[in-house]
């Protein structure tokens, strides 16, 4: 029979598989999610620097108005002029609240006029940032006096003159400051995108791993001896399109698991046919031997049918011939009898003995000495009684072909192990080749000539033995005979 298969654990681990799916899906989506982030984040920052960039060149140069005006009255003093220019950037940093420094220098960068005054030699002129092509020059960077600044340089020329240069720091801290906060945003952002999309997921995939384990726990559960079919699921999706195919392969299976019952029954009923016939010439002479007293009796008594005593003694012997010939019968009958098998508690010693006695007339035929060792009381084993009676005729069988006249077949059965029991047949005869050993219980293979064999003996039996959870067993030697053995557990009525 076939039997359904028993775990212990789980085959699908469906904790796995959804951590494995959030965990990949996780990471795709937080690095794209980065990579977003860090985009926006640059061209936020770039807008956000272009503005500003825009807005203080713009300033700058409004207030070059006025200092252009003071340096081109060149009929004032120079003193006068400086004292202008130091008025106007004083009013110039009152009016505007974001303004570091002011410095005007010439073209030798020596100091003109700066404000504030106190802090004129902290001003960074001596890095003078590379000029555009407008002549502007400008950047942000970070002082160690006005902390982040951003540094314009404007030269003052009107036409082919020129008077040198203005330097301007406005504060950038605050650009810092929102530059910091886009960035919080952008992360809080990403975080909460990834942890909601991360708990979507994470139902999503709770439900795919659910079914798939319903459908596995269905798979471990099938018995195809009982007509069990798993329920199927509501859910709609691919998972129930999962257990259709399931449930349409369940039944080619149990269909395919009958087809092959029948055909292992035709087989093991036609080996079983096979080993009668080549039992028949034994049997013919153990039917024919009474058919002949019962004749002689009977022509005797028709000879002298007055004579009541002789009568009543070829009576006695033609009643015990006739029960000869009914035991041989009966022998042949159980033993060819197709029944179903039937799952049975036996004792494999009394079994062999029943089929040891069936083959006996036959083993006389080569003055075949047969050995038998089959103690009592052994652990009985479950199995149908007639399909191992046919186990235990084909290795008889086999071995009756093996050995010469006058050879010895030997049959023993004992305990092995703790959980089992064996029965063995070993001859004397001529061996098995290494080479044809690992294919002697393939099916239709045989070593005998045309006519002696089907080759289906071994393979048969080798069937029925591992059917019901047993092992058989080859050892050889040429020259020295061969083992077959029977190992089965005891006491199991699976």
């Amino acid at each position: 029979m076939i039997r359904r298969a028993h775990h212990t654990e789980p085959v699908f681990a469906h904790s796995t598989l959804r951590a494995r799916i959030l965990l990949f899906t996780g990471i795709v989506l937080i690095l794209l999610l980065l990579v977003i982030s860090q985009v926006l984040l640059y061209q936020w920052r770039s807008v956000i620097i272009s503005k500003q960039e825009e807005s203080v060149v713009a300033v700058s140069k409004t207030f070059m108005v006025t200092v252009l005006d003071a340096l081109i009255r060149e009929d004032q003093s120079a003193s006068a002029r400086e004292g202008m220019l130091q008025t106007s950037i004083d009013d110039f940093m009152r009016s505007l609240g974001n303004v570091k420094y002011v410095a005007i220098v010439d073209d030798r960068q020596r100091l003109i006029a700066a404000g504030p005054p106190l802090l004129a030699d902290a001003i960074p002129l001596t890095e003078r940032p590379r000029l555009s092509s407008d002549g502007l020059a400008l950047r942000i960077t970070e002082d160690s006096t006005f902390s982040w600044v951003i540094d314009v340089h404007i030269p003052l020329r009107v036409a082919r003159k020129s008077w040198g240069s203005a330097v301007f720091g406005y504060d950038a801290s605050h650009i810092r400051d929102e530059l910091r906060s886009l960035f919080f945003f952008l992360f809080v952002t990403t975080v909460i995108v990834s942890g909601a999309t991360l708990i979507v997921l994470y139902v999503l995939a709770s439900r795919l791993t659910r079914s798939l384990n319903r459908l596995v726990k269905e798979m471990d559960n099938v018995d195809l001896d009982r007509e069990v079919r798993p329920s199927a699921t509501d859910s709609g999706d691919d998972v129930a399109f999962l257990f259709q195919r399931f449930d349409a392969m369940q039944r080619r299976i149990d269909q395919s698991r009958i087809q092959l019952e029948n055909a292992q029954r035709q087989v093991f009923q036609a080996e079983k046919l096979a080993s009668i016939g080549r039992l028949a010439s034994g049997v013919a002479h153990q039917v024919n031997n009474p058919l002949h007293g019962i004749r002689a009796c009977l022509y005797a008594i028709e000879k002298e049918p007055e004579n009541t005593g002789q009568t009543r003694e070829y009576l006695g012997l033609i009643g015990e011939a006739i029960a000869n010939i009914e035991a041989v019968v009966q022998k042949l009958l159980g033993f060819a009898r197709q029944q179903p098998a039937q799952g049975s508690m036996i004792d494999i010693s009394a079994s062999a003995r029943k089929v040891a006695s069936l083959v006996d007339v036959r083993l006389r035929e080569k003055s075949v000495r047969l050995a038998l060792d089959l103690p009592e009381g052994l652990p009985p084993v479950a199995i149908d009684h007639q399909l191992f009676q046919e186990v235990v005729m084909n290795l008889l069988l086999n071995s009756f072909d093996a050995v010469d006249q006058r050879g010895t077949i030997a049959v023993t059965t004992g305990v092995h192990g703790a959980d089992a029991v064996f029965l063995a047949v070993r001859d004397n005869g001529v061996g098995i080749q290494p080479e044809d050993l690992d294919r002697i219980f393939e099916p239709f293979y045989t070593t005998k000539d045309i006519g002696q064999g089907t080759g289906l003996g071994l393979s048969v039996s080798q069937s029925i033995i591992e059917q019901h959870g047993g092992t058989l067993l080859v050892q050889s030697a040429m020259g020295h005979g061969s083992t077959f053995t029977v190992i089965l557990p005891r006491g199991s009525a699976e």
